[in-house]
């Protein structure tokens, strides 16, 4: 397909809520020319998004494609307005013999319009074809004879690039090649997962937790007292305030030894109820130690790193009203968010979000709202949990425990029900995995 049918200009319908669209054409068959055409919206797209296709195509090696817009204006005589779409695509297949069509974002009526075009430019040499979204990325399927091509391996884009063809601008990520930090991830998962020897000593006679339930529960106590986003390189714990500590103070300083021990934390001191503690000065070992999560998504961003050409963690993007004007809503402000992982497998987006605890059903809209908005269907989104599935209701009154039992099962059932109705795969039970069968369940869902 691509060998016989190399367009010099290409007719792009405007699909304002999957930027994808609009550009997989363009990198696979490297027009002189593109054609943007569409109705109302078309205004918009081109003040939008004009400069962001430009430096995008640049970036690509592409800085010499000519870019126009076009719209097909509604005609009130003319009430479906298919004489104006007729007219307008007739003018371009005239000028530009053996142009390409790209259907994808084409609504009925220009649809329609393009085969009134091509049976009346039959010896112009047109060429119509559509973009499908596949599980490995997307094809170019050719409209005329049915023959699809996969889009190959070096069409993609790396995650700041697909961003900003969203209107978003990436402002915060992590990203590592030191391995150094990686055995430090994987030591601090290991005591998340697994527990320390005073927890499992103790955890039969106090506490029917599991280790990554502790883990939360000593995470949220270090950082108690430490502001948000900051990074501390001492901090003082008052062991006598129980009511957020909530595990005995010897199950805690066990999980403060084994932190010793690794070299997560330089140095600390017991004097009487006030623990003071000495963290290592590396801020991402500190935020595993403060943010709850953040070891989770550290380990399966670990894990994921060398299998796709692009992946960060704690992906923090800023996106404005240039997304949402497409859409008629340009009273929107400035909008922060924040995904745990992104990798970008060729053009297709994955969007995880890791959950090392409980886990609510407003965490499967913000995954799906994100994953829509910034991927449509080309979007994979998964969930990774720990002990999702698992229910410990002997501390209920022994009165209460078989509703409290069957109320929990059936909240998990519609939890992942409505997962499943929101296209979002999950992994739970991470912590009883080995690496190798971690990463194979997440590439199973990729």
């Amino acid at each position: 397909m691509k060998e016989d049918a190399v367009p010099g200009v290409l007719v792009e319908f405007i699909e304002a809520t999957t930027p994808i669209s609009n550009i997989l054409s363009a990198l696979y068959y490297k027009p002189d020319k593109i054609i943007f055409i569409g109705e109302m919206g078309v205004v918009d797209f081109e003040k939008n998004n004009a400069a962001i296709l430009k430096e995008y195509f640049h970036r690509k090696g592409l800085e010499n494609i000519q870019i126009d817009f076009q719209r097909i204006k509604k005609d009130k005589h003319d009430r479906n307005n298919l004489g104006n779409a007729v007219s307008i695509l007739e003018g371009i297949a005239k000028e530009h013999p053996g142009c390409m069509f790209d259907l994808t974002g084409g609504d009925d009526l220009n649809l329609v319009a393009v085969g009134i075009v091509a049976e009346r430019c039959r010896d112009k040499g047109i060429h119509l074809h559509q973009v499908k979204p596949t599980l490995k990325g997307a094809q170019l399927v050719n409209c005329m004879d049915g023959v699809a091509v996969e889009i190959p391996g070096d069409v993609s884009n790396s995650i700041k690039e697909h961003f900003a063809l969203h209107g978003a601008e990436v402002v915060g990520s992590y990203q590592s090649k030191d391995e150094g930090f990686q055995k430090d991830v994987d030591a601090l998962w290991r005591i998340c997962s697994k527990g320390t020897v005073t927890a499992k000593n103790q955890q039969s006679s106090i506490s029917r937790d599991e280790p990554t339930n502790l883990w939360n529960r000593v995470i949220n106590f270090i950082s108690f007292n430490i502001a948000r986003n900051a990074t501390p390189a001492k901090a003082v714990l008052d062991l006598n305030r129980k009511e957020a500590l909530q595990m005995s103070q010897p199950m805690f300083m066990g999980y403060i030894k084994r932190f010793r021990q690794e070299g997560f934390i330089e140095d600390y001191e017991l004097s009487k109820s006030l623990l003071s503690i000495q963290f290592r000065k590396d801020p991402h070992i500190i935020r595993c130690l403060t943010v709850a999560g953040a070891v989770l998504e550290m380990y399966v961003y670990g894990l994921i790193k060398d299998q796709y050409p692009d992946v960060a963690a704690c992906v923090e993007f800023l996106w404005d009203e240039v997304f949402d004007t497409l859409s008629g809503h340009d009273d929107i402000p400035n909008v922060r968010n924040e995904i745990d992982i992104v990798a970008m497998s060729n053009v297709k987006p994955i969007f995880i979000s890791c959950k090392n605890g409980a886990v609510s059903s407003d965490e499967l809209y913000k995954l799906s709202a994100v994953a829509n908005r910034f991927g449509g269907p080309y979007a994979k989104k998964i969930l990774v949990a720990t002990n999702m599935g698992r229910v410990f209701y002997e501390k209920a009154p022994d009165d209460e425990k078989q509703r409290f039992y069957s109320e929990s099962v059936e909240t998990l059932r519609e939890f992942r029900h409505r997962a499943k109705s929101l296209n979002i795969s999950i992994i739970d039970n991470i912590q009883d995995m080995d690496a190798e069968q971690a990463l194979a369940e997440i590439k199973k869902h990729c």
